[in-house]
């Protein structure tokens, strides 16, 4: 049914209509760039209307008009800042959930550098958690594991882009006082098949991948540097080839085409707190502009109030007025650009990545 009333265009790509149909009617397969949307098997289906209760495209996201709290911080703890994209939050507040025996649910690279969501209660997984990952995340069945979870009283941190928030929320169908959520300030979601594509090419031209660094703190916090660590002990870290992918990325041309109309591009959030970097930092007096690295924190809920007041003495903490933090899609989306489809089609050549 999903199928029939969400267009591709407009899907996405949260898997909730698939962890929520009762007959596992629904899978999601990958169009021709790479995105998955969702497949229906018809001779399975009941035409419950599950899936349509809970796609967020559907049950559009209307924020409430409640200002939050807002601060710039940073994890006092210095190789946790250093692993950390921004400010180390995610760290402090995941820290704080295994502390108490909770478990955590965010992005990760598998073997093979797919990005997928996995729920943990380790910190050794937990910290290869860390760090931007500019490809959009497999939920698979995570939906339905946290459900489990929190119904079994355990305690539940949920990391994503704002879509993948609300598509658990909509999950769930109800409050969970034991589900602590973190939507993050989002550009928009690269195609699997765009990066699965752009690392084959790195591989076939310099050796095999050892990990990847997305804004890697190599030459600093500030600036937009992809780091490749090879097999042999090599770094690649912003140069020509490297920025062949986080330009295209900044640009656009990598994302879903439904991310140029999101309706989560608002300091009106979903999540209970809503994470970022704190660009513009230079614009206001703080001791934290000093290019290791500073978060932008939402504190949206008294679930996330609670949480915060526990870990701030693992924080240095400025509060920040909104006009301070404000950035284009905390705003509105992405813009277009005008040759989006003329340039994805191109990323499906062979050589793209070799010849651009």
């Amino acid at each position: 049914m999903i199928d029939k009333i969400v267009s591709h265009k407009s899907c996405f790509g949260c898997e909730a209509c698939y962890n929520a149909c009762p007959k596992n009617a629904i899978s999601f397969t990958n169009d021709l760039f790479g995105f998955k949307v969702p497949s229906v098997d018809y001779s399975k289906c009941i035409n419950c209307g599950h899936c349509l209760t809970v796609c967020p495209f559907i049950n559009r996201y209307i924020g409430k008009p409640n200002l939050p709290y807002v601060c710039s911080a940073r994890i006092k703890d210095d190789l946790g800042l250093f692993e950390s994209t921004s400010g180390g939050i995610f760290t402090a507040i995941s820290d704080y959930v295994l502390v108490n025996k909770g478990y955590v649910c965010a992005a990760i690279y598998d073997d093979g550098f797919f990005v997928h969501h996995e729920i943990t209660n380790t910190r050794n997984k937990r910290d290869a958690m860390r760090g931007s990952k500019y490809v959009q995340s497999s939920i698979g069945d995570c939906y339905k594991n946290i459900k489990n979870l929190l119904e079994n009283k355990q305690k539940v941190l949920f990391v994503g882009t704002p879509c993948q928030v609300h598509g658990l929320k909509l999950y769930l169908s109800k409050k969970y006082n034991n589900l602590l959520t973190a939507d993050i300030v989002c550009h928009g979601v690269p195609s699997p098949l765009f990066f699965s594509n752009f690392l084959s090419f790195l591989k076939n031209k310099y050796g095999d991948i050892k990990n990847v660094k997305f804004r890697s703190k190599k030459y600093g916090w500030k600036g937009n540097n992809l780091e490749i660590v090879l097999m042999n002990g090599r770094s690649l870290c912003n140069n020509k080839d490297t920025k062949k992918y986080t330009d295209l990325f900044g640009r656009g041309y990598l994302m879903r085409n439904c991310c140029f109309e999101c309706n989560y591009s608002t300091i009106f959030r979903i999540g209970d707190f809503s994470l970022g970097d704190f660009w513009g930092i230079e614009n206001v007096e703080s001791i934290l502009n000093d290019n290791k690295g500073c978060s932008v924190v939402f504190i949206n809920t008294q679930n996330a109030k609670n949480c915060f007041n526990i870990i701030r003495q693992n924080l240095i903490v400025e509060q920040r007025n909104i006009p301070d933090v404000l950035q284009h899609n905390l705003i509105k989306p992405t813009k277009k650009p005008n040759n989006y489809g003329e340039v994805q089609k191109l990323l499906l050549t062979k050589n793209y990545w070799k010849n651009h």
